[in-house]
């Protein structure tokens, strides 16, 4: 099937905006890549790129034909995948894009526990931010993404939705055991906040000002830091979403988890190129996620009333 290893080789090339990046990661020369390019736009009667002074781009026309070429690769990588089912070997390789925040903890278990069960299936996972997904979805670098507070762009399909109340990890000890943060404890509390620019950080800098907590971070981390108590009795306190989180990080960093009164619950979606037919082991894995998304976000909300 030589057309599909040319629909790969444009796949390459759209993705890395450059005909010879997309030469070393296909192992052959840019000539000879380009060779290929042009013989199709001479088939095609069309440019399939503009050639800029910095790469390259679709045309108007290349859109067209790649949106085509995309979905007939995603139909042949469906069919593999469920040949493999019928011979009880399910395979293929997840491409998921994620909100930092939510990177770890439920995601994490999710895919070891898919491996398990499919050991010859893959992943890769790529953290990208609120307003970044849509690009990685549209162009075929994820499959699907999982996203806290969304900045939605056209061309994009909501797979599941979901609520998901805000904790905060303490040091354990600082609070009483299973005590809800309220906003007095929290103003005398060094707050760790996500990287400014997330959709998680605009939602809780929002939350903060509305019960008129200084919005001023102790500490900005896209990561999750341990928590501490100063030598003057200050704890701090990072916003977290609970599904995120793995109880083995707390117990090792001798942290705790509780619920934040008084700010909104998150927003947190799943969602895939809009009309695509996902490859066979990405939409098992979706709803794997989703079920386990969603119980876990309901005794999270549960938890925090």
């Amino acid at each position: 099937m030589r057309h599909l290893q040319l629909y790969r080789a444009l796949q390459a090339v759209v993705r890395e905006g450059s005909i010879r990046k997309a030469s070393e990661l296909l192992a052959i020369s840019p000539s000879a890549l380009n060779r290929q390019i042009l013989g199709l736009e001479e088939e095609l009667g069309v440019p399939f790129f503009e050639r800029l002074p910095s790469g390259v781009r679709l045309s108007t026309a290349g859109e067209v034909y790649f949106s085509h070429f995309i979905k007939h690769l995603a139909e042949i990588d469906r069919a593999e995948a469920t040949v493999a089912d019928l011979s009880g070997l399910r395979i293929g390789h997840v491409k998921v894009a994620v909100s930092r925040e939510l990177e770890a903890g439920l995601l994490s278990a999710n895919i070891l526990s898919f491996r398990r069960e499919h050991p010859r299936v893959t992943f890769s996972v790529v953290p990208v931010l609120s307003a970044d997904f849509s690009a990685r979805l549209i162009s075929g670098q994820a499959d699907i993404a999982l996203i806290a507070q969304p900045q939605y762009h056209d061309g994009i399909e909501t797979v599941f939705s979901t609520d998901t109340a805000v904790h905060a990890i303490v040091a354990r000890g600082a609070v009483p055991e299973r005590a809800t943060l309220r906003p007095d404890t929290l103003a005398d509390m060094d707050l760790v906040l996500p990287a400014d620019g997330v959709g998680f950080r605009t939602h809780l800098d929002q939350g903060l000002k509305r019960l008129r907590i200084d919005t001023g971070a102790a500490v900005e981390s896209a990561g999750l830091i341990a928590p501490w108590v100063n030598e003057g009795g200050r704890a701090s306190a990072q916003f977290v979403l609970a599904p995120a989180i793995d109880d083995n990080w707390l117990s090792a960093c001798s942290a705790s988890l509780h619920p934040v009164a008084r700010i909104a619950s998150v927003n947190v979606v799943m969602c895939k190129r809009a009309g695509r037919i996902l490859p066979i082991a990405a939409e098992k894995f979706a709803q794997q996620l989703a079920a386990s998304l969603q119980q876990t976000s309901a005794d999270a909300i549960q938890a925090a009333v």
